[in-house]
């Protein structure tokens, strides 16, 4: 019987972990306020994105003549697309790495900065 590892098939992109990530490092935002446009401008553009993380409600929705955008399990999928959009061109070189290696750690960052 052979061992039960078997080696992964060879990617294009940079390796990406599926372990326990290691610590994000420390995101600045008042320091980078850069990086505040890139957020603000990522949910301008993507209104429904935007409605659904910060649970649109129903009042609101009457009011403009449509239905309510519920949040949902792809709410996790919307942080990493905004992590991309945020951090992949960040000015810090180890911030860019971290996120390539380890998309979705920068979810949490996203959402403290969302509940100050």
């Amino acid at each position: 019987m052979h061992g039960s590892h078997s080696t992964p098939p060879p990617s294009a992109g940079p390796p990406v972990s599926t372990g326990p990530a290691p610590k994000v490092p420390a995101i600045y935002w008042d320091k980078n306020s850069s990086r505040t446009a890139r957020l603000i401008e990522w949910c301008k553009i993507n209104e429904e994105a935007r409605r659904k993380i910060f649970s649109d409600s129903t009042k609101d929705a009457k009011e403009e003549g449509r239905t309510r955008q519920q949040m949902n399990k792809q709410k996790n999928t919307y942080y990493q697309q905004l992590a991309v959009a945020i951090f992949d061109n960040d000015e810090d070189p180890k911030v860019r790495e971290y996120l390539r290696a380890h998309p979705t750690a920068f979810t949490q960052p996203i959402r403290a900065r969302f509940s100050r």
